[in-house]
């Protein structure tokens, strides 16, 4: 890979770990279950995160 196409590649990685940041923290705002990909995509698993009583 090049170094432009590595720099592009951990941008968009960044990009999209943002958007699921503000996904499951609209979810949660909503009082709504996130969804289990933006969780993974944060390194959290869903199955504990469905204990959390909110």
């Amino acid at each position: 890979m090049t170094r432009k196409a590595s720099f592009i590649a951990r941008a968009g990685e960044f990009v999209a770990v943002l958007g699921a940041a503000r996904n499951v923290a609209a979810a949660v705002d909503a009082h709504r279950k996130p969804n289990g990909r933006d969780l993974d995509r944060l390194g959290i698993d869903a199955a504990a995160f469905n204990t959390i009583r909110f």
